[in-house]
């Protein structure tokens, strides 16, 4: 696990979508504030840097620095991305196995995905890779992006998606962005379908 050198904010470097028109979108960035905002099991055993970093800490514990705001406001970017159909088209064998894939060796479907999707073209988004608008501060107006850390940070984020704990996030995002999409709340979604496994159950 690393360390931050500042408070992690946690909100997406770029404004996200209303969640009226995109669901998934909403859905996939309030899974990862559940995720990352909340408080590691062990934080008695973490200095005052790991405490900063939180969850986080432990998802991007390869990275070679110290975790900045500007990592945390990137990541959360990267996974509200995954509700969209172009960021969602990385996952998307994990989405089809669901949350009823238990294996514990990592999936390394997203990480290739990842890599291909990021890949430049110049005929293609004018030759703007996905890194380049995902560290923009407007979609509408991409730059190239030039830091090797930044894109780090999303390929980090790819591999884990592929950990067991990646996967369960995936499907409690797609849980919650059915939920949003029906105009449910999140506990209304989840009793419906605890009610659903049941009935199955009793036949």
């Amino acid at each position: 696990m690393i360390g931050a050198c500042e408070v992690l904010s946690h909100e997406p470097s770029i404004p996200t979508h209303s969640r009226e028109h995109h669901p998934a979108e909403q859905a996939y960035r309030d899974q990862w504030h559940a995720l990352v905002r909340a408080q590691c099991d062990d934080h008695w055993e973490l200095d005052d840097e790991e405490q900063l970093a939180g969850p986080l800490g432990r998802i991007l514990h390869d990275m070679p620095v110290q975790l900045t705001d500007r990592h945390s406001r990137i990541a959360t970017t990267f996974t509200t991305w995954l509700g969209t159909n172009v960021g969602g088209s990385i996952i998307w064998e994990l989405r089809v196995k669901g949350s009823a894939d238990k294996d514990p060796i990592f999936d390394r479907s997203v990480l290739r995905k990842w890599h291909e999707q990021n890949h430049r073209h110049s005929f293609c988004n004018f030759g703007f890779r996905s890194s380049d608008y995902l560290t923009s501060a407007d979609w509408d107006k991409p730059t190239v992006c030039r830091d090797a850390l930044e894109i780090e940070v999303f390929d980090h984020l790819a591999n884990w998606l592929g950990s067991a704990d990646g996967r369960q996030f995936i499907a409690a995002a797609e849980a919650r962005a059915v939920a949003y999409a029906k105009g449910l709340s999140t506990s209304e979604m989840l009793t419906i379908q605890a009610g659903g496994k049941e009935a199955c159950a009793h036949g």
